[in-house]
């Protein structure tokens, strides 16, 4: 890949900047960042609560050692609920951050990885026991309330409306989105499907689109105006195996495993443009976008803080949404920067 000199493409005080890191026990998959905490689905160490109230200092602050293995995440107020995968759903509370403690637990017949949460209830991405709905109105005693069994291992999900879209895989047969109708939680009904060329990890929405990371093909653009017809109307190729992504306005922020973050503007999208990449010094598992700050979940290397530093010739006014696998937090409206200049960015 041929380097380039950002001086002539960029002012230079446009640049990402890397302002902090925190080590973790596990290997970290999932993020969620809410107030001054973030939030991570640390692998075989559980739960681990970093205060971010100085992302230049982030500090471990508080763990729990979930009786699974932690792949997501999702936070509700003063509760965590946790995908972990051969023990299903851990309900944790997390109203004394250095002093997390069990309310609940929800067994899944399946190994729990994705993860969603929607008023009373939270939807499990149950790998090849497809969807299941448990009801958390009761946090000390969660009850499965209803379950959709689809053909193939599902992993990313996200709930948007009455309707919860997951991806999944069909060992020799392919993959894609599906999209279930869960107005009815004890009757989830399958309304949609659109099958993608490759390994249909994980997603992101806003509001007309869904971002699909599809191994060995890259990234799909499907229209969901329409959940029961869903249509494709971009992609882009990427080399490598993504593990996750955020979508906020024109652009998306995806990462890459040993790649990195990869930074793209999806404002076309039949005409999607690279805008540049960062390589983290771990494996890049998991995104989480708060404020200015962009958290990653960096594997073994632990939390990897940026900053975005912006100029006025390329920032534009961005109201992020709330994003899920995976595990992505509500966002706040801030001038958004391309971002090109840094040591290890690069263009491609």
């Amino acid at each position: 890949m041929e380097s380039l000199a950002f001086s002539e493409v960029v002012p230079a005080d446009e640049e990402l900047v890397k302002v902090g890191t925190c080590r973790t026990a596990g290997m970290e998959w999932g993020i969620s960042v809410h107030g001054n905490h973030a939030y991570v689905a640390d692998g075989p160490g559980g739960l681990q609560i970093i205060d971010v109230s100085d992302p230049t200092r982030p500090k471990l602050t508080g763990t729990f050692e979930t009786p699974g293995y932690a792949w997501g995440i999702a936070i509700n107020d003063h509760i965590a609920y946790v995908a972990d995968g051969p023990k299903g759903l851990q309900v944790i509370d997390i109203a004394d951050p250095k002093n997390p403690r069990h309310l609940g637990e929800c067994d899944t017949p399946g190994y729990a990885r994705g993860i969603a949460l929607s008023g009373n209830y939270v939807y499990i991405a149950d790998s090849s026991r497809g969807l299941q709905i448990i009801d958390v109105s009761d946090p000390e005693n969660p009850v499965r309330a209803g379950a959709k069994r689809i053909a193939g291992n599902s992993r990313g999900i996200i709930v948007k409306g009455h309707f919860a879209y997951l991806t999944l895989y069909v060992p020799g047969q392919g993959s894609g989105l599906q999209v279930i109708d869960i107005s009815s939680p004890e009757d989830p009904e399958e309304v949609g499907h659109f099958a993608t060329s490759g390994f249909a990890y994980t997603l992101a929405l806003n509001e007309r689109h869904a971002y699909v990371v599809d191994w060995g093909s890259g990234l799909k653009v499907i229209d969901i105006s329409d959940p029961t017809g869903p249509i494709q109307v971009g992609s882009y190729t990427i080399p490598w195996f993504a593990r996750g992504i955020a979508v906020a306005g024109d652009y998306a922020y995806i990462v890459d495993g040993h790649e990195g973050i990869r930074v793209m503007n999806i404002k076309d999208p039949s005409d999607i443009v690279h805008i540049a990449d960062y390589d983290t010094p771990g494996y890049a598992l998991g995104i989480s976008i708060s404020g200015h700050y962009v958290y990653v979940a960096d594997g073994e290397a632990g939390v990897q803080v940026f900053q975005f530093q912006a100029s006025e010739k390329y920032a534009t006014g961005i109201s992020y949404k709330s994003l899920p696998s995976q595990e992505f937090p509500p966002m706040d409206t801030f001038m958004l920067p391309i971002i090109m200049r840094n040591p290890q960015l690069r263009y491609g």
